[in-house]
């Protein structure tokens, strides 16, 4: 009779180890599941964080100049003075006035401007100077 109750209990250890391993098993697969879906919402977080930020920078440069590598100058300026804790007078203005005006109401001295790049880019680098 010892030898009937000696493989029963094996019987119920070997069981009962069965479960243990599947209920782990099972833990393990419902923990990397739900660390997939929390990687996946976070990617999609900053996906969407990231879309809003470009499109404000975009917004940001077409409120400042009409053509793009000009306000693209005067965003990274304003960005760097911003980061400094000053902004430059001549950005600041500009984004607080936020004209709407169309780009063939330009005046002549804006014309100017986007007729003489260069000359844009050194009053945007003196800006950034005063900046530092």
């Amino acid at each position: 009779m010892e030898k009937g109750q000696t493989g029963g209990r094996e019987e119920k250890e070997r069981r009962g180890n069965a479960m243990r391993a599947s209920t782990l098993i099972l833990i393990l697969i419902l923990t990397l599941t739900l660390i997939l879906i929390l990687i996946l919402i976070l990617t999609l977080t900053l996906i969407l964080t990231l879309t809003l930020i470009l499109i404000l920078i975009l917004t940001l440069i077409s409120k400042l100049s009409h053509t793009p590598a000009q306000g693209a100058a005067q965003v990274l300026c304003a960005c760097t003075a911003f980061a400094l804790g000053n902004p430059p007078k001549k950005i600041k203005d500009s984004v607080d006035k936020k004209s709407d005006e169309p780009a063939s109401s330009c005046t002549a001295e804006r014309q100017k401007t986007l007729k003489q790049p260069s000359d844009s880019l050194n009053v945007v680098t003196v800006s950034a100077k005063e900046a530092l």
